[in-house]
């Protein structure tokens, strides 16, 4: 793509995009992002001297970026809403939730699925100090953003979430089945299930021979506050050679293998 028409597109996607903001925020906008796609780094000074000249470019960035018109959140949910529209009409639609960094800010993302390739659908950051304690109130207030007012409707009905085992906690759960959102989420071993009518943890169960991966069944899970879900085991070497294994939950009556796919 040449440059001139990277700016043209830039220039329509940011005006459809943001059509409240004025030409000179939207020419900020187009600059600084054709230079991030070009220099591939957030770090400010090298975005700078992506200009003819480092000091003006520096200056007119740091303006930019402590500019108090401008919403980071906001823009955030223009652009989910924009790759919502771009979604098929049919057919399902995965969703990868995870905790990322950018430098020092936690970031919490939801990306769509395509291929082998996440494409970014809505983010949000918080300080580390706003995470400490909190990060299972983050974690519900996201699914409420992300399909209260993002993935609405027959939307939600073709989603399946997948995340890391991380999320497996009771209000995630409980908040994904509040929405009717489907979901394939990794276990951790310790996490217990109701086996022959007696509670052990899904690590003790073992992978025989050269068995690759099973469905245990529809089970009861997590002793505490028990929530019946589809419970499967897979195994794969590691590049070392070594096995790891995926205990795996989902709401949707999937076998082993496209659960593990998932």
């Amino acid at each position: 793509m040449t440059h001139h028409n990277r700016a043209t597109r830039l220039e329509h996607y940011l005006t459809t995009l943001m059509p409240e903001t004025h030409g000179h925020q939207r020419k900020a906008f187009r600059d600084f992002v054709t230079a991030l796609l070009t220099v591939r780094t957030c770090c400010q000074a090298t975005l700078a001297r992506y200009f003819p000249t480092f000091e003006a470019a520096s200056r007119r960035l740091t303006r930019w970026l402590h500019n108090p018109r401008l919403d980071p959140q906001g823009q955030a949910r223009a652009q989910a809403q924009a790759v919502v529209a771009q979604l098929p009409l049919t057919g399902l639609i995965r969703v990868a939730i995870d905790w990322t960094t950018e430098a020092q800010p936690p970031l919490l993302v939801a990306s769509v699925v395509v291929g082998r390739r996440a494409v970014p659908l809505y983010w949000e950051a918080y300080t580390t100090a706003e995470r400490k304690g909190q990060q299972r109130a983050l974690e519900v207030a996201f699914v409420d953003c992300l399909f209260g007012q993002l993935l609405t409707g027959s939307l939600r009905e073709r989603v399946l979430v997948t995340a890391d085992r991380g999320f497996c906690a009771g209000t995630f759960l409980d908040e994904l089945a509040h929405w009717g959102v489907g979901f394939v989420l990794r276990l951790t071993a310790s996490v217990k299930v109701l086996v022959a009518h007696q509670w052990c943890t899904v690590g003790s169960l073992p992978l025989r021979g050269t068995t690759r991966r099973r469905l245990l069944g529809h089970l009861w899970c997590l002793r505490t506050k028990p929530r019946r879900y589809w419970v499967a085991q897979s195994r794969a070497r590691t590049r070392q050679g070594r096995w790891e294994h995926w205990p795996l939950v989902s709401t949707r009556p999937l076998s082993a293998f496209p659960m593990a796919q998932a």
